[in-house]
């Protein structure tokens, strides 16, 4: 029987080459491809809807869960990245995107003991300490902008990390880590966005989490604000993470949005 071990090594070189093979052949008219390894913290914080609404544009519905909107914010550390194949170096990178009505279906991702439906998303805001990633994000159809720096815990009963934005604009979180359900999850993002141009794009990410924590409760601290005008304003807010040590991820980015 083949160890975790392998069958993740076996997995990771199928999406490398699977993703090299699509940089090449341009599937479903994508702008580009990137393929990484991180470890990432994912937050999940519930705001009013008010100051969100108006950023998504119309034919897409903010999800409301008890009337309060679902913003997803991803850190990541990411020592291995690749975009068209080729290899930009370590980057720290952030995201974040607010939930919308979409399809819930299940795509297998192989090697994963449980995968999670479908969710769908509107970015709000991507930044790396990367230049190549910013400039690769931007060609891509997605805004990126520069971050000053970017550090995650490692793995423990309690866990956190921070995140510097620029001057005096930043977040950090501090949480009690919960046991996960299962180790190797996977989940797949169907992510919409505006381009420079104003048109809508579909980012389409897949990942393998190896998940060291699940629902696990804590605290976010916003300084300054984040987001489109600071949508979500300086305060404490109370969240819940999942953290991955690792997971691997590859997407197509700036597909035209389907009609």
């Amino acid at each position: 029987m083949a160890t975790l071990k392998s069958l993740v090594g076996i997995l990771v070189a199928t999406i490398l080459l699977t993703g090299n093979v699509m940089a090449q052949t341009r599937e479903n008219s994508a702008k580009s491809f990137l393929w990484k390894q991180c470890n990432e913290d994912a937050i999940f914080l519930h705001v009013d809807p008010v100051s969100l609404q108006k950023l998504v544009p119309g034919g897409y519905t903010v999800l409301l869960i008890q009337g309060r909107a679902r913003v997803l914010i991803l850190a990541q550390d990411c020592p291995q990245y690749r975009f068209d194949g080729e290899e930009i170096g370590a980057t720290h990178e952030v995201h974040m995107w607010l939930a919308i009505e979409g399809p819930e279906d299940v795509r297998p991702i192989v090697g994963a003991e449980h995968t999670l439906p479908t969710m769908t998303w509107f970015n709000l805001f991507t930044g790396s300490s990367n230049p190549l990633s910013c400039k690769n994000w931007t060609e891509s159809g997605t805004a990126s902008v520069p971050i000053d720096s970017l550090f995650l815990d490692p793995p423990g009963p309690e866990r956190g990390g921070r995140v510097l934005l620029g001057p005096d604009q930043g977040y950090s979180w501090q949480v009690e880590t919960e046991a996960p359900f299962a180790r190797l999850v996977g989940v797949n993002h169907d992510v919409y966005g505006k381009d420079s141009g104003g048109r809508i794009v579909l980012n389409r990410i897949q990942a393998l989490l190896s998940v060291t924590a699940l629902n696990s409760p804590g605290t976010l601290e916003v300084v300054g604000g984040m987001g489109p005008g600071k949508c979500i304003g300086p305060g404490t807010y109370e969240v819940v993470a999942h953290h991955f040590f690792p997971m691997w991820a590859r997407a197509s980015l700036g597909e035209p949005a389907p009609e």
